[in-house]
Formats: C-alpha cells, sequence, structure tokens
C-alpha cells in the first residue's frame, strides 16, 4: 500500500541518498507498474496515492522526496516509457514541494544529500522520452523553479531535457509555459518578483532559444495579439502581456534571440503563419520592438543584480563596522563618521550602484521598415505599404511594453532621507537608484 511504499522510500532517504539492492528492487517495480501493466492493481493504487504534500512543513516528507530520487537514480541509463512518466510525474511532485518550501529537499535533509531533481533530470535525458519531457516543462511552475534553483553540477541535463521536449509532442505547450515563466514580474506593476537566475538562463538559453524557435505557431499568434491589443487600448492582457515580456527576457542575449527570429521571419515570409503579407509587416515591426525592449531589459536586470549586491555589501558594512564603532566616537564622532563613509567608498560597501552604461544594440521603428521592407517586398506590396504596417507594429509593442527602468530604491538607501535630529543642519550623502551621488 501507500503507507508501505512511503516508509520504504523514507529508509532510503534516511541512509543518506546511498542506493542499494532495495533500490534497486523497487525501481524495477514501480517503473513496471508505471508503465501501464499492473495501474490497477494494489501496486499500481499504492503509486498513484504517492503524493508529496507541498504545503507540509513537517521534514519527513524531504526524506521521502529524497528516497524517491535514490529510486530514480538506478535508472540512469536507457529506460522505459513507463519509468520516464514515473520520473516526470515525481519531478513535477519534487519542483511543487520546492516552491512552496522555498528550498529544495535535499537541502532540508542535509548539505550532502543528493538532488532528487537532478536524479529526475538525469533520467530523463538518458531515457530520450520527449513526451515525458514536455509534460514536465509544459507546467509554468516547473519552469520558474528550474530557472531559479542553483546547479553546482552544471544545467547540461537540464538543456538536455528542454531540447527533447523541442522534439517532442508538447513543444507548444512548453513554449507557452516557459515565456509564462520567464516573464513573471518584469512588468511595471507586477506584485511577483523576477526569479529567474541569469546564470541559468545562460546555461540552457541555447536549449530554450531552440524549443521557442520551433514554435512559430505560438510566437506569430502572440505577437499578433500584442499588435491587435496595444494598438487598441495599449493593455495587453495579462497573459499576453507576460508572454511578451518572457519573450523579451529571452532577447536580452542575441545570440538566444537569432534563430527565434529567423523563424518567425521564414513564417511570415513563407505565408505558414495564416496571416497577409500586410499583417505581416507589422508583426515583423513588432518583432524587432520585442528585440528592442530585450536589450534594454538586459541591462535593467543587470542593474538590479548589481543593487542587490550593493546593498548586501552596505548592510554588512553598517552591522559589522558602523554600528559597533558609534559607542566610540566620543566628541570625534562627525570626523570618525566621515572616515568610515570614506572607507565603505572604498571597498564599495556605500551601497552606491557600480556599473557600466547600457552599450546593447539600440532597435528603432526605421529598423523595423528596413527589416520588413527586405523580408517581404517580393510579395508585390509596395515599399511604402510595408514600411509603414512596420512602423505602426513596433510603435505599438514598444509602448506597450514600456522602457526598463531602474529598481526602486533599497530600504537602507530610503533611510538616508530621514532627518536627523542631532545633526538637522548639515547635508547628508544620498544614494539614488541611478547610481548618482549627491551632497
Amino acid at each position: 500500500g501507500a503507507d508501505g511504499l512511503r516508509w520504504l522510500l523514507a529508509v532510503l532517504g534516511e541512509r543518506g541518498g546511498s542506493a542499494d539492492a532495495l533500490a534497486g528492487l523497487l525501481a524495477v517495480a514501480l517503473g513496471s507498474v508505471a508503465g501501464g501493466s499492473s495501474a490497477t492493481s494494489r501496486a499500481g493504487r499504492a503509486l498513484a496515492d504517492l503524493r508529496l504534500d507541498p504545503a507540509d512543513p513537517d521534514g519527513a516528507v524531504d526524506v521521502v522526496a529524497v528516497g524517491m530520487g535514490v529510486v530514480l537514480r538506478t535508472l540512469a541509463g536507457p529506460v522505459g516509457g513507463g519509468a520516464s512518466r514515473l520520473t516526470a510525474s515525481w519531478a513535477s511532485q519534487f519542483l511543487a514541494r520546492e516552491a512552496a518550501q522555498g528550498v529544495g529537499s535535499a537541502a532540508r535533509v542535509g548539505p550532502t544529500t543528493p538532488d532528487p531533481v537532478a536524479a529526475a533530470l538525469a533520467v530523463l535525458r538518458s531515457g530520450g522520452d520527449r513526451g515525458s519531457a514536455g509534460r514536465l516543462l509544459g507546467e509554468p511552475a516547473a519552469w520558474t523553479t528550474l530557472l531559479s534553483r542553483p546547479w553546482p553540477a552544471g544545467t547540461a541535463d537540464l538543456a538536455a531535457v528542454v531540447s527533447l521536449a523541442a522534439a517532442g509532442p508538447g513543444a507548444s505547450a512548453a513554449v507557452e509555459a516557459g515565456l509564462r515563466a520567464l516573464g513573471r514580474g518584469l512588468a511595471p506593476d507586477a506584485p511577483d518578483r523576477v526569479l529567474v537566475d541569469q546564470g541559468t538562463l545562460t546555461g540552457i538559453g541555447t536549449a530554450v532559444g531552440g524549443l521557442v524557435a520551433g514554435q512559430p505557431g505560438v510566437l506569430v499568434p502572440l505577437l499578433d495579439a500584442a499588435v491587435r491589443d496595444g494598438g487598441a487600448d495599449g493593455d495587453l492582457g495579462a497573459s499576453t502581456d507576460t508572454d511578451l515580456r518572457g519573450l523579451a527576457h529571452l532577447f536580452a542575449d542575441e545570440a538566444r534571440s537569432e534563430p527565434v527570429v529567423s523563424a518567425v521571419h521564414a513564417a511570415l515570409r513563407a505565408g505558414e503563419a495564416g496571416v497577409p503579407a500586410s499583417s505581416a509587416a507589422a508583426l515583423v515591426g513588432a518583432t524587432v520592438a520585442v528585440q528592442e525592449h530585450g536589450q534594454r531589459l538586459r541591462h535593467a536586470l543587470a542593474y538590479s543584480q548589481a543593487q542587490g549586491e550593493a546593498v548586501d555589501r552596505q548592510l554588512l558594512w553598517t552591522v559589522g563596522v558602523t554600528l559597533p564603532s558609534a559607542p566610540l566616537r566620543g566628541s570625534r564622532g562627525e570626523l570618525v563618521g566621515d572616515v568610515l563613509d570614506a572607507a565603505a567608498g572604498l571597498v564599495g560597501a556605500d551601497g552606491v550602484v557600480r556599473i557600466g552604461p547600457d552599450t546593447g544594440r539600440v532597435r528603432t521603428a526605421e529598423d523595423a521598415e528596413r527589416t520588413a521592407v527586405e523580408l517581404l517586398t517580393a510579395e508585390a506590396l509596395p515599399p511604402g505599404t510595408v514600411g509603414a504596417a512596420a512602423r505602426t507594429g513596433f510603435d505599438q509593442v514598444a509602448a506597450a511594453l514600456g522602457r526598463p527602468g531602474p529598481p526602486a530604491p533599497s530600504p537602507l538607501d530610503l533611510l538616508d532621507d530621514v532627518p536627523d535630529p542631532d545633526d538637522r543642519n548639515r547635508w547628508r550623502l544620498r544614494r539614488h537608484p541611478n547610481g548618482v551621488t549627491r551632497w
């Protein structure tokens, strides 16, 4: 039954992740059951009832998850479809619990515990089951956790699973889910945080670009909706806005954008997208607008990361140096404060964001017009008509997306604006999100 299976998995998890004969026995038995031959048997029901509660704070649930990962680790090498489906199902549970708890089960059990998510991805990669990979990546929540978690052993298995999904029947759903996860938190008024780790995205960027490039049937309707809704009232709608910002996030790296843009252009030029040439020109302009937004977003994300690091250093300096030195200042407190401020600046602990200018390529409506004319004038449309439509598409989507700005000031910066009752006549150093300091 489910209780007995859970107990056996807990035994494996408590052993610190060491695979043994018990793990091998469970792997063979559960793989056979998941394959469908015994799905209605007692074993099949036990497997179906084995669920990890995402919200349960009890660490015993994480021990069971680690045991599940141990079972999966014994499946390295070619596996059957049943084992792959089991792996995808368990991986979804691992990721759902990690999202709810804020940390993976392996980290909750112990620092040297093997990661069950990594084990699941290794099995999916070795099994080569495109359908199972697509089912796992067809969930935005799975993407969000995969893109935000650390990967100390590298992202090769994750990239391989993304490539498997790209060649499978669930590729379109995987693209939609991936764009939704990439766009989370990027709208100016979004209540969510941006959770994507840029190092992770860099590691799997080529695979994600290939996945998205293979689905122009998803991208063209998205761009068409952006042009249509952006031109109507500037409001793209929540889902379209998030997906379009996710595409811009992918475009933050030029190398990732090239295959996707080429695929969209090829579909528009060949008429495969099902839109007339006049509408295709507007979609070319919309694509250029998303590319432009992606380049500005690249710098905004880099600034946000630099700001976070600056705030961390400033906080450590305040707690470790500024506050402990306060009782020792005496009558020379102002001089000591000036010296400490100068020292904080020298070691980069003053909260100032130090980052270079935005050097990304700038694209304009003229670029959109030129691209559309080169791409579509062979369709017997006058260049002026094509150019005007491309400019319209660019302007409408660019206006709907807006321009990424600097992040909000940190709480420590805001404290600088609070009047000091003991020093009312002194000008105070103020730090602002744009990196400028002034007296």
